[in-house]
Formats: C-alpha cells, sequence, structure tokens
C-alpha cells in the first residue's frame, strides 16, 4: 500500500462529524467541515485535492477583501498529524460549491454577505 492511499484511508475512515468538530468564527467555516456535510456523495474521492481548493479559496478571499482565519484542525485531520488548518468565510466557500464563474459569485455574495 503506498503512503498516500495510507494517508487517504485513515482520512476517509473518520465518521463525518470529525470533519466537522472545529470551534470557527461566527460566518466561517473549513474546507472539510464544508465539503463533508454539503458535498459527502463526493468529499472521499475530492479529499487529496482539497489543499489545492484552500489556495483557490485564499486568493478569491484575498480578492473580495474577505479575511481568511487559521483554526484548529478537525479530529480526524489531528488523527493525521494536522494541527491548523484555514477557515474561510461561508460565501467564499458557496462559490465553489456553485462554480467559480462570475455569475456564481455575484449570486454567491447576495445570499451570504
Amino acid at each position: 500500500m503506498s503512503e498516500r492511499n495510507s494517508y487517504e484511508d485513515k482520512a476517509n475512515s473518520a465518521d463525518w462529524s470529525e470533519w466537522q468538530d472545529t470551534s470557527v468564527p461566527a460566518g466561517y467555516e473549513t474546507l472539510y467541515a464544508f465539503s463533508s456535510r454539503e458535498e459527502p456523495e463526493i468529499f472521499e474521492s475530492v479529499f487529496a485535492s482539497l489543499a489545492d481548493d484552500e489556495d483557490d479559496l485564499a486568493r478569491l478571499s484575498a480578492e473580495w477583501t474577505l479575511n481568511v482565519v487559521e483554526v484548529n484542525a478537525p479530529s480526524a485531520l489531528k488523527r493525521l498529524g494536522v494541527e491548523r488548518v484555514r477557515a474561510f468565510p461561508v460565501q467564499v466557500l458557496g462559490a465553489r460549491a456553485f462554480g467559480w464563474s462570475k455569475d456564481t459569485v455575484e449570486i454567491v455574495k447576495r445570499y451570504f454577505p
């Protein structure tokens, strides 16, 4: 078994609540909590690409002049040795979930001020 498969197997074996047990400021959420709750059908298949998504979310947050905060990692990641993760404004996470188009971004900004 490759190291990557071992890491992904450990991550995927976590209960969904273990991805969602991080305290974040109001209006923020981690990509892991959001994805495991809103996109559970694809969460396991996209887990490996979430770090790249975090970089895209950070860029979009900066573009919208929104803050990104660092928080304690959810327990599923702590078991893998990750201590801290970024939490993003929910409107940025919504834009990711519904596509990155300019139209989507404008709609999400209206519903998640």
